[in-house]
């Protein structure tokens, strides 16, 4: 790992450089020889630093990772040794976590340390009691500065599904699996979950549980107990980023955030309803082309694309469902004309609405 100290030392050396030369004109040709071979040393030799970020310090760090050898994790595979993928554990200093990405989601919550988590071109500082949900094909990575040790909980598909009903209740569970790791790839400001020391020190027995009975041997009991304990994480975690996570939310720089995240709410709950910009807007209280503005900033995309693909990808599990008309789906989803949602879907997914269908079906 490129040593930090290293780095400071040759700013400071570039710095003193440049004083010198100020104060002794007379030594210009070995001063800017000097500047050079020290600015060459530092920015090709060592890995690339940040810039244009709102945090300062994340002006040390790498601003990219290099891939992992293992780019995409299936967690239905076997490592190299022939043992199964872990679904939690612990991951500290002993080695790397370059960018890969996954086929399942994934929770992870800072113990202790510090460093930096890289989010697809994005990058935020990780500190004890940050929270990060990962979902599919997301490709993130951590370099650590200070003792990084971060809890990892793998989440199979089938746990989200099974208990879907129940994880809906809670408004918090699609604000930690869907909103935020939307928004937390596309903007820089610290405006997302943080456990504060009593959150993170309750929460640790729950962790220690489910790693204690995934090392049980497996049977369907201890899968059962598994899943328990890992939804019982995620509903605790749901419930602390729709309660605490909102009132910390007002007092940060970016204050019109919480507005659009709860716009975003909205759209993802009231999808089967007709909104207008002008409807998203007020519930913003902002002045529609202000709002236009801000949650394209922040989510690097219009509000209508976003609500467009909401109802496409529900609208992709609806068509799963033989028994429901192509004009059932559509409605179902918040479009009024079925020619409309041809031609939406056709947009966004490259076929209709029907040969898609068949294409599933076909497939199971």
């Amino acid at each position: 790992m490129y040593n930090m100290n290293i780095a400071k030392d040759t700013q400071r050396n570039i710095f003193t450089a440049l004083l010198s030369f100020i104060f002794f004109p007379s030594s210009l040709n070995f001063h800017l020889d000097f500047i050079i071979r020290m600015w060459y040393d530092y920015s090709i030799n060592k890995p690339l630093y940040c810039i244009n970020v709102s945090n300062a310090r994340l002006n040390m760090y790498p601003k990219k990772l290099p891939n992992h050898t293992t780019e995409t994790f299936r967690l239905e595979e076997r490592l190299p040794d022939n043992t199964s993928i872990r679904k939690a554990y612990y991951h500290k200093d002993d080695y790397p976590i370059n960018m890969h990405s996954h086929n399942f989601y994934e929770i992870n919550i800072v113990v202790e340390g510090n460093g930096v988590h890289y989010i697809e071109d994005n990058l935020c500082l990780a500190k004890p009691g940050d929270v990060f949900a990962i979902p599919p094909k997301n490709r993130h990575g951590y370099w650590s500065e200070n003792d990084l040790n971060i809890f990892h909980l793998l989440l199979p598909h089938y746990v989200l599904e099974k208990y879907s009903d129940e994880l809906e209740k809670f408004s918090g569970y699609h604000t930690l699996f869907e909103i935020e790791p939307y928004i937390r790839k596309n903007y820089d400001e610290s405006i997302f979950l943080h456990l504060t020391e009593e959150q993170l020190a309750r929460l640790r027995p729950e962790m220690e549980n489910i790693l204690y009975d995934l090392q049980q041997e497996e049977s369907e009991e201890s899968n059962l107990i598994f899943e328990m304990r890992a939804i019982l994480l995620i509903c605790t975690l749901s419930r602390l980023i729709d309660t605490d996570y909102r009132m910390q939310l007002p007092d940060t720089t970016q204050p019109d955030a919480l507005s659009i995240v709860k716009t975003i709410e909205y759209m993802r709950k009231e999808f089967s309803e007709k909104i207008s910009i002008d409807d998203l807007a007020r519930k913003a209280n902002m002045s529609r082309s202000t709002y236009l503005r801000r949650f394209t900033a922040i989510c690097k995309t219009t509000p209508t694309e976003y609500l467009a693909e909401i109802r496409i990808k529900k609208a992709c599990e609806l068509l799963k469902n033989a028994n429901l008309s192509v004009t059932d789906v559509a409605q179902a989803c918040g479009f009024f004309d079925c020619s409309h949602f041809i031609r939406v879907f056709s947009k966004y997914r490259g076929t209709t609405p029907r040969n898609y269908r068949q294409t599933i079906l076909t497939r199971f």
